[in-house]
């Protein structure tokens, strides 16, 4: 690990539906240096939080590069994300358009919140809603691969049987003399 990334590594914990919920958090700041992680991050993450600024246009623009990578990544179903659009306290150099937009162009977005990490307005929503998403996902994803080993099983205890019918059929139409 580089000693530099240390710092930028946190952890938060918060218990949802009665459950201990532990999210990893690298924290970016946006900066150029990360481009070359980007990708294994994406690729090992199971959810993910993007935050821009309200109050800075090319915060907002910048997202762009992680939306393709995104898409690049998981090219059927992404992992869910929750874009907070932070510094809604200050004025305002993005529209809700481009809200409903980035909402609409993101894949698989859960939502995109107006948060303040100066105030605290919709911070802990925003980690709550994509921990919600990530289990149900998980859910979904344990539940199809428990239905996908039962079909498996089911069609190979078939085949097994229609091979033993199919021999009993041949025993019964051969006459041995």
């Amino acid at each position: 690990m580089l000693p530099a990334l240390a710092q930028d590594l946190h952890r938060k914990e918060l218990v949802l539906k009665g459950l201990p919920v532990c999210l990893e958090i690298v924290d970016t700041a946006g900066q150029e240096t990360y481009t070359s992680l980007r990708r294994s991050w994406l690729q090992n993450g199971k959810g993910f939080l993007f935050v821009f600024s309200l109050a800075d246009r090319q915060t907002l623009e910048g997202l762009a590069a992680f939306r393709e990578e995104i898409r690049s990544v998981y090219p059927q179903e992404a992992p869910p994300s929750v874009i907070a659009a932070n510094m809604a306290d200050l004025q305002w150099d993005v529209t809700e358009e481009d809200l409903t937009k980035l909402q609409a162009d993101w894949p698989n977005c859960v939502q995109v919140l107006q948060t303040s990490a100066k105030t605290g307005q919709n911070v802990h929503v925003a980690f709550e809603q994509l921990s919600l998403a990530v289990q149900e996902r998980e859910h979904r994803l344990r539940r199809a691969q428990r239905e996908a080993a039962l079909q498996l099983s089911s069609n190979q205890e078939s085949t097994q049987n229609c091979a033993r019918c199919r021999l009993a059929q041949c025993f019964a139409s051969c006459t041995v003399q």
